[in-house]
């Protein structure tokens, strides 16, 4: 699917995010700035983000890496909901132009080119990035940039309101582009987005970082033997599920540690360390400082945070 974010007097509501269920592309060009609303529905009222810790963390790096500007996002809370506010450097305004996909979406355009067309999709180039990173970044060039700047004029022209032969003719177009480039990380990604195995495997590693469930009982879910789960978790994110899950519960930590006055100790449980001692162990190991110190460095609010012991 693709989408426009129009500017309607500066402002934008999304309900959701889509990033439960797709993988995604963007490319922006110049236009008016204004705010984005992530957890509000069309009429502005709260919906809530049930991923808004997640989204907290990704959103700035997703932003700045993938679009070239930078954004501040803010929590917001009404009647018990969360929800985002997004407000892009007013010196950089732009437009949002998104490609949404599915695997099976993605795998049926690179057979087509493939068979039809004789485009090589094997991929010969992988590199930290590709393994370690949740995405990439790549320089735009000259063809992508007309690309994307006539889908824009096309999504203004309304050219795509339900038309399905044209998103899927649009997004067959950026895939060729892409695939057809030499080597890289960007075609790597977009190569290695048809593996139903992996795609499986990262939703359920995401919803495992902060539940209950054992790592023997998610091995079973994915039909797996536990040492075979761990040999192709490691194939796919090139460190141990455990490694893995706690780098994430110590990212999710350090967000609440810099954008909240709450206390070292519930953050801590919350974020499923076993005691406050381990996780000032390892969040200091991770970045270089103890909680409290990071707080006091990185947060814009320090004049509020109470005084806490390291």
């Amino acid at each position: 699917m693709v989408e426009n974010m129009p500017e309607k007097q500066n402002i934008e509501y999304k309900s959701s995010w889509h990033e439960e269920y797709l993988k995604w592309i963007g490319g922006f060009a110049n236009a008016q700035g204004g705010r984005i609303y992530i957890g509000r529905d069309d009429a502005a009222t709260v919906v809530g983000v049930e991923d808004y810790k997640k989204l907290m963390e990704e959103l700035p790096n997703k932003i700045k890496n993938n679009m070239g500007i930078t954004a501040e996002v803010n929590l917001l809370q009404e009647s018990g909901k969360h929800y985002i506010e997004e407000v892009p450097d007013g010196r950089k305004p732009f437009e949002q132009i998104m490609f949404f996909f599915t695997s099976e979406q993605i795998g049926r355009i690179i057979a087509e080119l493939s068979i039809n067309y004789n485009i090589d999709t094997c991929v010969h180039h992988t590199c930290e990035e590709c393994m370690l990173r949740e995405y990439v970044v790549s320089p735009g060039w000259d063809t992508l940039r007309t690309f994307f700047a006539a889908i824009g004029k096309h999504l203004r022209d309304g050219f795509y309101v339900h038309n399905p032969a044209a998103e899927s003719l649009a997004l067959t177009s950026l895939v060729y582009q892409i695939i057809s480039r030499p080597e890289g990380c960007l075609r790597t990604r977009v190569l290695g987005s048809t593996d139903p195995e992996k795609e499986f495997m990262e939703r359920q590693m995401h919803d495992y970082i902060f539940s209950d469930m054992t790592l023997e009982e998610l091995a079973q879910k994915a039909n797996r033997s536990l040492s075979s789960f761990k040999k192709k978790f490691k194939e796919f994110y090139n460190e141990p599920p455990h490694r893995w899950v706690v780098r994430q519960r110590l990212m999710h930590a350090r967000l609440q540690v810099i954008s909240t006055d709450r206390d070292i100790t519930i953050i801590s449980l919350e974020c499923k360390f076993p005691n406050p001692s381990y996780f000032i162990r390892l969040f200091r190991k991770e970045f270089g400082l103890t909680p409290v110190q990071y707080r006091v460095k990185y947060s814009h609010n320090t004049s509020k945070h109470r005084k806490e012991d390291v």
